[in-house]
């Protein structure tokens, strides 16, 4: 989100408990980061991302976010699918909520991603024009207490 990586959004999501912003917490984000990236591979940072990443309120991490929105695991999610959880960057609550209470998910977005997809060889062409053609079939949102 904002200016900062991916690493300083592991580090704040795990090691600082406020959300305040202030500059006091800013430099210790950075700080954790920077241990972070000089201890743990990128690789293992990118899947510490996925599973705090926020995707929706109160939604965290890529397995949450799967079965709240599409009752799956993320393994079974097909493109459209991921693509939509990656569509729901930087903005997850509000893009979150748009799509489940008008039913209208953030579709040009996606169609970038899936794009990106396509060229970076984790989906076909033939499964990125089809993806693109597939309605988006999100499950009712939870009910509020």
């Amino acid at each position: 989100r904002g200016g900062s990586t991916i690493t300083q959004q592991v580090a704040k999501n795990l090691f600082l408990e406020t959300r305040e912003r202030t500059l006091v917490r800013k430099l210790r984000e950075l700080l954790y980061a920077l241990e972070l990236d000089r201890v743990v591979p990128k690789q293992r940072i990118l899947e510490l991302y996925i599973n705090v990443v926020e995707l929706g309120e109160d939604l965290y991490g890529v397995g949450p976010a799967a079965s709240a929105y599409f009752l799956k695991r993320p393994a079974r999610l097909t493109a459209n699918e991921v693509a939509f959880l990656a569509a729901l960057l930087p903005a997850p609550r509000s893009r979150g909520q748009r799509a489940w209470q008008g039913g209208r998910p953030p579709r040009a977005r996606m169609n970038v991603i899936l794009d990106n997809m396509r060229d970076l060889g984790r989906i076909s062409p033939v499964e990125a024009a089809e993806a693109k053609r597939t309605t988006l079939r999100l499950v009712p949102p939870p009910k509020s207490p």
